[in-house]
């Protein structure tokens, strides 16, 4: 029998309404969220510039210099700045009207962007990742310095920006009447995996969070940030994918910092500064943990996807071995984080895990 004590406490939690919208890991659920994730990338927002205007400008600026490839920074140009973001929005939706989804409304805001969608069971919220020719995503991934976060502990201020940005957007388009009252999946790949999971700690019960699957995503907050989270998050890490590794974790940050004190007092002239560094990391990037439950994805050789397994569990001697199989090249070793990957691999353990 529980004493009085625990027992007040027991009636308490016992009182409280079970979560029955939260969901555990399926298969099938990862590979429509990968989809999901992948579908992000598709540049539906209007570029931040007239296109044609932006080519122009820079082709007159370059030909006035002697350096560089004068046709492949224009192409880069036009990639970044002179596209149709209506015909991407049509293919986004014909995209999820394959599958029997429906687009609610995509939103952006400075770096970040996503999109709503809802099916006739449920509805997901997706973060693009990392784009290589935005200035925005690449400031966010490198201020790795930790800034408390509303709903308590401290997390990576860069990728808090950018999920602060569309906050109120978001919360907008899931007040909104086709989605509100579903469960809701939320979904992002690389920065987006980290955005997703900094959504599934700051939205309310309101918003039925049903479960949070990133792919590829780096740490994002500290072990106390991370304890907080009730929604489930299935975290899936392709063989050598190197970002889920970044920021250092707090152990390696401890010993990293440990060491740079250790030489700055060996060291004349910059052991000052060294000391001051080693300092300055276990102050402000420190205590960095992983959220969720990870999935694993073994390496296919030679592309065959049917060797792929899914690991529960994964120890450092095989993310080690994945990532020199075949003396694998740095390209390689990238080529494991790029999310059409995921997806492919996703659909191939689903398939064979649900005959």
């Amino acid at each position: 029998m529980l004493e009085k004590l625990e027992n007040e406490q027991a009636q308490r939690i016992v009182g409280l309404d079970v979560p029955s919208y939260r969901q555990a890991y399926s298969d099938r659920m990862a590979w429509l969220m990968a989809y999901m994730a992948e579908l992000a990338y598709l540049k539906y927002d209007a570029p931040s510039a007239d296109g044609e205007l932006a080519v122009e400008l820079l082709t007159r600026a370059l030909k006035r210099t002697k350096h560089g490839s004068v046709d492949k920074v224009i192409a880069a140009v036009r990639r970044r700045y002179d596209y149709d973001h209506d015909e991407a929005r049509r293919e986004l939706s014909e995209s999820l009207d394959q599958i029997g989804w429906a687009l609610l409304d995509t939103f952006s805001t400075n770096a970040t962007q996503g999109f709503v969608a809802y099916g006739d069971l449920f509805a997901a919220l997706a973060f693009r990742g990392t784009e290589a020719d935005r200035i925005g995503d690449i400031k966010a991934d490198a201020k790795a310095v930790q800034t408390t976060c509303p709903t308590g502990g401290r997390v990576h201020s860069g990728f808090k920006d950018q999920y602060d940005d569309v906050a109120s957007r978001v919360e907008q388009l899931l007040d909104r009447d086709e989605v509100k009252g579903k469960p809701l999946f939320i979904a992002g790949h690389s920065l987006g995996g980290a955005v997703a999971t900094i959504a599934a700690r700051r939205l309310t019960a309101d918003h039925r969070v049903a479960a949070c699957y990133t792919y590829g995503s780096p740490r994002v907050g500290t072990e106390h940030w991370v304890g907080q989270i009730k929604t489930p998050i299935y975290r899936v890490v392709n063989s050598a994918d190197p970002v889920p590794m970044v920021p250092l974790s707090g152990t390696a940050t401890f010993w990293l910092a440990k060491a740079l004190r250790a030489v700055g007092r060996l060291v004349p002239w910059v052991g000052a500064a060294l000391v001051w560094f080693g300092d300055w990391i276990e102050r402000t990037m420190s205590c960095y943990a992983h959220a969720g439950n990870m999935r694993f994805l073994t390496n296919s050789k030679d592309g065959d996807l049917s060797q792929v397994e899914l690991l529960y569990t994964v120890g450092w001697g095989r993310r080690f071995r994945g990532a020199l199989t075949g003396i694998r090249p740095a390209a390689k070793v990238l080529g494991d984080h790029g999310i059409a990957l995921y997806r492919r691999k996703m659909m191939s353990v689903a398939q064979r895990r649900n005959p």
